[in-house]
């Protein structure tokens, strides 16, 4: 299923990219369409897709804000881990002490 839907898509891909190269060579060679580009600038993004163009506001604060998700999901994370080895730690205990192992 995967592998066909892989390969559907990249007939779609393939189909639309000769038909701009023919659009290109026949019908505007003076103004090439292309699949996409993007260009970063001051504070913007524009993103070209087939002649539309959109713009985009770059935020500030997103840097700082994955950051700071980033550093909240790693502390989580590190709790989540101790957790988890306490509760190993306990059970070979457990298991030790029924062994007769105690240390």
């Amino acid at each position: 299923m995967l592998v066909s839907l892989g390969i559907f898509i990249g007939l779609i891909f393939f189909g639309v990219n000769m038909s701009l190269m023919n659009f290109n060579r026949v019908v505007a060679p003076e103004h090439p369409l292309c699949l996409v580009d993007w260009q970063a600038g001051e504070g913007m993004v524009e993103i070209l897709l087939l002649g539309e163009s959109l713009r985009l506001p770059l935020d500030d604060d997103l840097p700082r804000e994955a950051r700071e998700r980033a550093c909240y999901l790693l502390r989580q994370g590190r709790i989540e881990a101790a957790e988890w080895l306490d509760l190993l730690r306990q059970k070979a205990r457990e298991m030790r002490i029924k062994r007769g192992q105690v240390p």
